[in-house]
């Protein structure tokens, strides 16, 4: 896995709350990083997102403040780029 985040940019975004590691997998002994992204932390910052809490292992708990504005888009709605048709759209 390629990583988004240097190792003091992670090391940040950890004392503030904005990171957080899960087991994960059925057995459980996987584990999954989650952290914040800049646009979020910008969200923060701007008073859009508030920090409601935190989870027992330091993680920040977050909700936006007046709701989101608009749900991230997908290129799955690109008909190039549909899987559905199995590529035949391309070929014609």
């Amino acid at each position: 896995m390629n990583w988004g985040l240097t190792v003091s940019t992670l090391k940040q975004r950890l004392a503030k709350g904005y990171v957080k590691a899960v087991f994960s997998g059925k057995a459980k002994k996987k584990v999954t990083i989650y952290y914040l992204t800049s646009g979020l932390i910008r969200d923060i910052e701007e008073e859009k997102i508030q920090v409601i809490g935190k989870e027992p292992s330091g993680a920040a708990i977050v909700q936006y403040i007046a709701g989101k504005d608009s749900n991230p888009t997908t290129q799955w709605v690109v008909d190039s780029h549909n899987a559905q048709s199995n590529g035949s759209d391309l070929i014609r």
